[in-house]
């Protein structure tokens, strides 16, 4: 890997970073929801107990919602429009499903700055059996559409960034194995 090449990864890493000093760009509230009684009861402790992010903007309204409706519909499968009684009716446990498609959601907000919304959502999921992951989102602030890795870098340089995370993943499990193997 070359000096350009490294010096553009740490100037990335370090614009992130930096992100955190300046104030919040969106406003951040939590959608809260329960389980109508008549709906189902479930054996999982947190599942009757639902909470989302919901991100608001007094100079970006219209990007602030978009950007909900894109988390809306990625994790708790609802569409715009779609909503009844609640976000969560698509995800939670009902009599015939007692076993919630998704629980114990949590979120860290990673930056909310005026150029990118940052934000880790946590969650336990269900299907033939259960899981527990995390999710990444990136937003363009300004415009609310998703960041992805090719509108910040160009193919071949997103194939370097990948190659160069690989050799380091692999250093570090190097690292890793060989510290286990001269502890026994």
């Amino acid at each position: 890997m070359n000096k350009s090449m490294i010096k553009r990864i740490l100037l990335i890493a370090f614009l992130f970073s930096a992100a955190h000093m300046h104030a919040q760009f969106f406003g951040i509230d939590t959608v809260k929801g329960t389980i109508p009684l008549q709906s189902a009861s479930t054996p999982f402790v947190n599942a009757n107990k639902y909470i989302f992010p919901k991100f608001s903007s007094k100079i970006s309204p219209k990007v602030a919602d978009s950007i909900n409706c894109d988390l809306i519909e990625d994790l708790l499968s609802l569409k715009r429009g779609e909503k009844k009684e609640s976000i969560f009716e698509a995800i939670w446990a009902t009599k015939e499903d007692p076993i919630p498609k998704l629980s114990d959601i949590s979120w860290a907000i990673i930056s909310n700055t005026k150029k990118i919304l940052s934000v880790n959502i946590s969650a336990t999921g269900c299907g033939a059996y259960c899981e527990d992951f995390t999710r990444g989102y990136n937003y363009n602030s300004q415009t609310g559409n998703r960041i992805y890795i090719d509108s910040i870098f160009n193919r071949e340089g997103a194939r370097k960034l990948c190659d160069t995370l690989r050799r380091m993943q692999r250093t570090l499990i190097s690292h890793f194995t060989d510290c286990v193997k001269q502890t026994f």
